[in-house]
């Protein structure tokens, strides 16, 4: 009984310490129009989000955190651009968080 609570409290440690893939800027970079969206998906998983573009196309939106330490200081945004489940296109945005004294405001919502 207790070697098989043991070996349950390994299993679940070693679940929840896997990590989704991310992807990466070199990663976004090697994404060619043609691709297979189902290819993107198991090498990269599930977006971030889906969005419906047109009647014909979707995006599909991954996120890039570099951290340091607890703090996020920069993030990349990948989009890809889906018809007929294959990329037709893409871009990205770069973004960094407002520096340490613009993050008060007296504004209960602050646009940045």
């Amino acid at each position: 009984m207790k070697t098989m609570l043991c070996a349950l409290i390994l299993l679940l440690g070693a679940v929840a310490c896997q990590r989704q893939p991310i992807m990466t800027r070199q990663d976004f970079s090697a994404i060619e129009p043609g691709m297979s969206i189902k290819d993107i998906e198991k090498k990269y998983g599930k977006p971030y989000a889906i969005y419906s573009r047109d009647a014909n196309s979707t995006i599909y939106e991954y996120i890039e955190r570099i951290s340091m330490g607890p703090e996020t200081i920069m993030q990349w945004r990948y989009y890809l651009i889906v018809a007929n489940e294959r990329v037709v296109g893409k871009y990205s945005k770069y973004s960094t968080p407002p520096a340490f004294e613009q993050i008060y405001s007296d504004d209960p919502y602050p646009n940045y």
